[in-house]
């Protein structure tokens, strides 16, 4: 196990290997899963996601309980301090042009 993020990148940089492909490595070197199997798993975490996303930026949709929720929906109209800023726009999914 790594105790900084100063050990992984000096690996990575050993190895001649990104981030993001030494991860892989370490998740299937620690685990009884292999890359592929760990691929998957993230493939399939991430189209979870972009539909949680999806789903919570069509409507003002709230949890069971209805204590928690809508907030996605509030990015499409933000509004306070932050409103008109980059800050939003990434937040909701906008791009603002460079100048």
């Amino acid at each position: 196990m790594y105790q900084s993020l100063v050990e992984l990148v000096e690996r990575a940089e050993k190895e001649k290997i990104s981030l993001g492909e030494l991860a892989f490595r370490v998740e299937a070197e620690q685990g009884p899963r292999t890359r592929e199997e760990v691929v998957t798993s993230l493939k399939r975490a991430l189209e979870v996601m972009r539909g949680a996303i999806a789903r919570g930026r069509v409507g003002d949709l709230k949890s069971v309980s209805g204590l928690v929720g809508g907030d996605a929906a509030k990015l499409r109209s933000p509004q306070g301090p932050l409103k008109n800023t980059v800050f939003t726009d990434m937040l909701a999914g906008h791009s603002r042009s460079r100048k």
